[in-house]
């Protein structure tokens, strides 16, 4: 029952390193990340990315970061993109060219335009005239209103809603710091603003350099050897001396005004709170704490408890949080899930190793079944269950604990390379941690293949290729089995259909990596040049391909596919129709899809054994078809591709192609390869939404209906049941007899509805990233290989049960795995089934049985006897 708990894990990756770091009121850190996308992550929540920006919101922009929002615009021109701590974006229209932006604490922004005007826009987004000609301002919101200083001569008070109170002209030179009405100047003169003059009073300071503002009272002066707390309320005076050579900073909030020293991995705090209220030296509080590590980053925040913290984070955001009320740590700052990603978007996906209980159980089982006398087996089982009571009584305290069992049931492995950490790792599906990670392998290579062999019981070995070295590893636990030298520059590996053996495939040929004989020959397929697909066959004996046959294209090849030996099974050969005729279904295991585009896009049909052209078809010149939209996928005796059109519309098509032999029944000798293509269907859809990847849902059996698994321009996995997507659907009315010709057969509708039932990550959003892929293809299964640009993938693996399938959705930003039912959970308990309540039902009865069968006896007793007043 556990299995059903949670069906679905999400993991959102970082894409590290990071930097630019910042902080906001929320406790949300906004960094960017390697793909240069802003991203904000809940330190103290799951820390995990709550956000992400699109590339484009703030391509080119300038960017301020406030407390509680980033604002961000383009010099020379209007407008201002504003993201808020929750990631929502608005845009303020200027109607000027901005040249300047500052930030005020009361949620209004001032913005210097590029022809010297000054305007503030308050916190309603009214905008404000303040001055023009103005090259440069300095502005301090502070005790409730806003003073703004231009050019250094010129001072204006302001109210909070952008009302101007006064201005007046003002002498005071180059302004460096303006804060709580306090200037510093370049040359460390001190200016202290006079409300009831209106005008600034100059304090007298020839002792103190390299000044800080602390209050409107205090400031801070930092020398090589120590740093002085100095009181301004007539003179410059020092009140405080602090003897350091690290790093200061001063850090202020509305209720703690703090001084931090940094040395390595030691900070030392002087709380300033009380003594800016007392005056008194005595007051200010000291105490220090020391980190893990020296961090790159330090900031500070809220955290939920309402604690002034000290964040420090590296580039990976790992990091740390201490008190800056008394030093005490208060966290330890990771990501909550692994951020372990393939670069070049290379993933596998492979049933998990069974686990320990299960292997002991058939072994015990296998133990008790292999010896003869029965009474011996008979003792073998006494013996063991008699241990397993033992154990279950002295393990008391798990008696009302229920065993997870969703790891044996419904999970999976995903499988990939990291480039990073120079790894191979494995990561479950059911909740995104580490299943195993193999020892570091490849060195600087770069990845060329990965792949598992074709092994009974879903247990292959797993063949990673990289340039200099060919490693085998376990699917068990990720331990490296043998290393060969790459000696013959092999760039994919292609398992063999039920071997343990596979092939490796060089510029020329295809090799096998073993010599051990095989009976039947072994046909591979091999693409050229990106408009050439050529024929390669193993015969028996022998261990190097030989080229059988060579195709070529008019135009450039955009994706191609051949079925899944491995995962792809078959339960029906024909459809039974309403006039008890069968059309039965061309199934040829070696069929291999191409789609080309140069003037019009076209789809080719070859025979992977003898290169024969076995359909095509050709769509109209006039559409002008995207070629990086264009997505295949090819099962059982139909092919589905996607692609979207420019001209003459705007439009996404979904193109149906069902093959079939006839009504005739093949022979065994017409079988497979022989069989010919007897009657074509072809239909084209039209889908709302633009479609970025195509894959199709596989079963154990093949008695579970197919289902297309779309991903969506907006991050959605969409099911398109194969029944909806059906070529043969009519396009006249239909007669009622015509409904049993296939199963829920349906007039055809060009559009096919979104349907939000269908949607299956319906509680999460997925991070899309745009498809670019290098095509290349070999052996017995057709792949694409993508580019630097990584692209995202559609991982699908049967579980042992019939009705349920496993489907992720991976891509270096995000990680997401789900139970996927097409024909509904036929051979499954439901969730709720409760065996207390059946337990109940059948103990009740027994008892009402009990209680009754007395009774019944006497009346049927009874019965027998005969009336005498008759």
């Amino acid at each position: 029952m556990q299995a059903f708990t949670s069906t679905e894990s999400i993991n959102y990756l970082y894409q590290t390193p990071v930097q630019n770091l910042h902080i906001l009121s929320n406790g949300i850190v906004v960094a960017q990340n390697s793909a240069k996308k802003w991203i904000g992550v809940d330190i103290f929540g799951g820390n995990s990315p709550q956000w992400r920006l699109n590339s484009d919101v703030t391509k080119d922009h300038e960017l301020l970061f406030t407390n509680d929002k980033i604002l961000g615009w383009k010099p020379n021109e209007a407008g201002i993109v504003e993201v808020d701590a929750n990631g929502r974006v608005n845009f303020i229209d200027t109607s000027v060219s901005i040249a300047q932006l500052f930030e005020c604490n009361y949620g209004g922004v001032f913005v210097l335009t590029t022809e010297r005007e000054l305007m503030y826009i308050d916190h309603q987004g009214l905008p404000h005239h303040i001055h023009s000609n103005v090259a440069s301002f300095v502005a301090d919101c502070y005790n409730g209103n806003i003073h703004v200083i231009t050019d250094s001569t010129l001072l204006i008070k302001l109210s909070i809603k952008g009302e101007k109170l006064f201005e007046k002209e003002v002498s005071l030179g180059s302004i460096k710091r303006f804060k709580s009405g306090i200037v510093i100047t370049q040359n460390d003169q001190i200016f202290k603003l006079d409300h009831r003059s209106k005008s600034f009073k100059r304090i007298d300071n020839d002792e103190f350099g390299n000044l800080g503002i602390i209050d409107s009272r205090y400031l801070y002066s930092k020398s090589a050897q120590e740093v002085k707390l100095i009181n301004i309320e007539k003179r410059a005076k020092e009140v405080y001396k602090i003897k350091t050579t690290s790093l200061v900073e001063e850090f202020s909030t509305a209720l703690q005004h703090l001084l931090i020293t940094s040395d390595e991995t030691l900070r030392q705090v002087y709380d300033l709170t009380d003594f800016l209220h007392t005056h008194e030296p005595n007051s200010i509080k000291k105490f220090q704490f020391r980190m893990d590590k020296n961090y790159p980053y330090h900031l500070i925040a809220t955290t939920p408890n309402s604690q002034l913290g000290y964040v420090g984070l590296d580039e990976n955001l790992h990091g740390e949080v201490f008190s800056l009320f008394d030093g005490a740590k208060l966290k330890s700052i990771k990501p909550s899930k692994p951020q372990f990603s393939a670069e070049k978007g290379i993933y596998i996906m492979i049933d998990a190793p069974e686990s320990d209980k299960i292997i002991s159980e058939v072994y015990n089982l296998a133990k008790e079944s292999n010896n003869g006398l029965v009474f011996t087996n008979w003792l073998h089982r006494v013996i063991r269950h008699l241990s397993e009571l033992g154990r279950y009584l002295v393990d008391y305290k798990h008696w009302f604990e229920s065993e997870d069992l969703s790891m044996d049931v419904f999970n999976k492995l995903i499988v990939f390379y990291d480039s990073s950490q120079h790894k191979v790792i494995a990561l479950n599906s059911y909740d995104g941690e580490v299943a195993w990670e193999s020892a570091p392998l490849g060195g600087a290579s770069d990845l060329l293949a990965l792949k598992q062999l074709d092994a009974k019981e879903g247990q292959g070995e797993i063949v990673v290729v990289f340039p200099t070295e060919i490693y085998r590893l376990s699917s068990y636990n990720g331990e490296i089995l043998e290393v060969t030298t790459n000696e013959n520059d092999y760039v994919n590996v292609i398992p063999i259909d039920g071997d343990t053996n596979y092939a490796l495939e060089d510029s020329q040929k295809f090799t096998l990596s073993s010599t051990n004989s095989h009976k039947t020959p072994l046909y591979f397929a091999k693409t050229v040049n990106n408009n050439e697909i050529n024929g390669h066959v193993i015969p028996p004996g022998s261990s190097s391909s030989t080229q059988t046959w060579s195709f070529n294209f008019n135009g450039p090849i955009v994706s191609q596919a051949r079925i899944n030996n491995l995962d792809s099974q078959i339960s029906a050969i024909g459809i039974p129709k309403s006039d008890k005729s069968v059309l039965y279904k061309y199934l040829n295991r070696n069929l291999i899809a191409v789609l080309t585009l140069e003037d019009e896009l076209k789809l080719h049909l070859l025979d992977g054994i003898s290169g024969e052209l076995l359909y095509q078809q050709t769509h109209n010149k006039s559409e002008i078809v995207d070629p990086e939209s264009v997505n295949l996928v090819i099962d059982d005796n139909w092919i589905v591709y996607t692609f979207f059109t420019k001209q003459p519309r705007l439009e996404q098509r979904i193109n149906v192609v069902d093959l079939f032999t006839g009504r005739t029944k093949p022979t065994k000798g017409d079988a497979g390869a022989k069989a010919r293509i007897g009657q074509i269907f072809s239909e084209s859809f039209i889908y709302p939404e633009r479609i970025l990847d195509l894959s199709s849902t596989q079963s154990r059996y093949g008695i579970t209906l197919k289902s297309i698994i779309a991903c969506t321009e907006s991050g959605n996995l969409v099911e398109l049941p194969k029944f909806i997507l059906n070529s043969r659907r009519p396009r006249h009315e239909m007669k009622p007899v015509e409904y049993q010709d296939d199963f829920r057969l349906t007039p055809y509708e060009p559009v096919v509805a979104k349907n939000n039932f269908q949607t299956i990550n319906h509680k999460y959003q997925l991070w899309v990233s745009e498809k670019h892929e290098d095509v290349t293809s070999s052996g017995h299964g057709v792949s694409t290989h993508p580019s630097s640009s990584s692209s995202s993938s559609i991982l699908i693996k049967p579980t042992d049960f019939e009705s349920t399938v496993v489907v992720c959705f991976v891509n270096d930003q995000v990680r997401y795995c789900s139970l996927l039912q097409p024909s509904l959970s036929f051979d499954l308990l439901n969730p709720k089934f409760e065996k207390l309540k059946l337990v109940a039902t059948i103990v009740i009865l027994f008892v009402v049985y009990i209680v009754s069968k007395p009774y019944v006896a006497n009346k049927r007793l009874k019965s027998q006897w005969l009336d005498v007043k008759k």
